[in-house]
């Protein structure tokens, strides 16, 4: 049965984490809420009202703010949902279903923030990730920057793995993964920016890989490297950064030169385009680990 749930936030929040939640309305509710809190102070409040056919959005510290309304409401009694909540610097960005829906101004301190609560839906997903892997440096090459939504989002990958990436590269585009290493025999796990599918092996890569990214564990290396018409280029080789079964927060933006790759906030490597970029549309993911999410922004 549909009930509260509540989820602890650690160490507050910062500008570039993202809140994801997920799950499914009962076929009977027209009005639920997503909150946040900082004790007993509500940072953010989502009203979805499919009744009134709008989305509210509100604070209360001691009594309610203005309240924000959009509309129309994208859900409706008996919908799955997928709600995002970005942290920028001066508000939050929020977006169901893959699209930027509305924007609410930050009114009280968002380091404050202790939990979040979601009432009288089924939840099945809640996770609060951050921008860690993206060192600040980055905002200034970006096409428009972190704060403009995700073309696309998705948790719980199983590897092997392949997704398109809508409308493909561009300069702006930032690819996020948080995951952990996983040790199931293999020697490595890697991903791939390529130009088709292709198969499952990673022995029988595509003809084109813009970037084929892999951590071997049997050389203490990442090895970085690119294919064009079937022919691979000459491997870049940089340190060891990942351990496993420990969590990791990798971000690769696109630019107009090439890739900039950095783990945990620190930049590790660059890599120059060999592939042009607007052919480049396929994310391949193989080998030992778990990918909790994916993040494809622009």
């Amino acid at each position: 049965m549909p009930e509260l749930v509540e989820f602890a936030i650690d160490d507050g929040l910062k500008p570039g984490q993202v809140i994801t939640i997920q799950g499914k309305i009962p076929d009977n509710v027209e009005q639920w809420w997503i909150r946040i809190y900082g004790g007993d102070v509500i940072l953010l409040t989502i009203g979805i009202r499919s009744d009134e056919d709008r989305v509210i959005r509100n604070s209360n510290n001691g009594e309610w703010g203005d309240e924000d309304s959009c509309d129309p409401c994208p859900f409706k009694p008996g919908d799955s949902f997928d709600a995002q909540i970005r942290v920028l610097e001066d508000g939050y960005k929020i977006a169901f279903d893959g699209d930027v829906y509305c924007n609410f101004d930050h009114r009280e301190d968002i380091s404050s923030a202790t939990h979040i609560r979601v009432n009288d839906v089924q939840v099945t997903n809640i996770s609060v990730e951050g921008r860690s892997s993206l060192p600040e440096e980055y905002f200034s090459e970006t096409r428009s920057d972190f704060s403009t939504g995700s073309r696309a989002s998705v948790t719980g990958i199983k590897t092997p793995y392949h997704a398109n990436i809508p409308g493909g590269l561009k300069p702006g585009t930032l690819i996020q993964l948080v995951g952990t290493p996983t040790d199931e025999g293999n020697d490595k796990w890697l991903f791939r920016l390529q130009t088709d599918i292709g198969s499952k092996d990673a022995g029988e890569p595509v003809e084109d890989i813009g970037l084929s990214f892999a951590c071997r564990w049997d050389e203490d290396a990442i090895i970085m490297n690119s294919r064009k018409r079937g022919d691979w280029g000459d491997e870049e080789r940089g340190f060891m950064v990942f351990e496993k079964g420990t969590k990791f927060d990798l971000a690769c933006l696109v630019t107009d030169d090439g890739y900039k790759i950095s783990v945990n906030n620190g930049h590790i490597a660059n890599f120059s385009h060999n592939v042009r970029m607007k052919h480049v549309d396929v994310i391949f993911i193989y080998g030992d680990v778990k990918i909790a999410n994916l993040f494809i922004h622009e």
